[in-house]
């Protein structure tokens, strides 16, 4: 009796077997959300309270640029100058690939 709970213990450790190309391939998808939620923050962190909110409208919340000049009140034109504004001031300091996100 102890012997065959032994086999079917180990018939299921071999099931459970590690596969490192599922493992390797969640692990860099996980380490890759978390690298974009840092910059991300970092970038946020970096600009003036005013060039967040139409930055976090524009691209966080998928806002069109005639809603974003509504709820702030100002200009459409405003705001694309605004925004072309913050994404070279966004470029200048955080030269990397990644800031390509935010390039529609």
């Amino acid at each position: 009796m102890i012997n065959i709970c032994r086999k079917k213990y180990k018939a299921k450790i071999r099931e459970t077997e590690y596969i490192p190309e599922i493992h390797d391939c969640i692990d860099e998808k996980i380490i890759k959300c978390a690298e974009d939620s840092i910059l991300v923050e970092n970038i946020l962190n970096y600009l003036k309270q005013n060039e967040r909110e139409i930055l976090v409208l524009r691209y966080l919340e998928d806002f069109t640029l005639e809603d974003i000049a509504k709820a702030l009140g100002i200009s459409e034109g405003t705001v694309k100058s605004r925004l072309s504004r913050i994404i070279s001031k966004i470029k200048s300091r955080h030269k990397s690939e990644e800031v390509k996100a935010f390039e529609r």
